[in-house]
């Protein structure tokens, strides 16, 4: 039961967000959230080792989001169309 609520919330969530976000970018950072928090669950609920490699790759998936967010705007500055 409380899977399924946390489930509806996301989706909520995820709806409300694609009004003012493209959705490219809203899917890339929920991917980047559900990654990370999924990883720090893993450390924290299961006791799994974290490792350099993870906290990296982790890193690198915060960059990507932050990248393509950057990305969205056009190269004199100005923010692009929202369709």
């Amino acid at each position: 039961m409380l899977i399924a609520l946390i489930i509806i919330t996301d989706f909520y969530f995820l709806e409300k967000a694609c009004e003012t976000i493209q959705t490219g970018t809203v899917y890339a950072i929920f991917s980047a959230i559900g990654t990370i928090f999924t990883a720090l669950m893993d450390t924290f609920l299961f006791q799994v080792e974290f490792s350099w490699a993870k906290g990296i790759f982790i890193t690198l998936l915060i960059a990507g989001v932050i990248t393509l967010k950057l990305a969205e705007n056009s190269p004199d500055g100005t923010e692009k169309e929202k369709k």
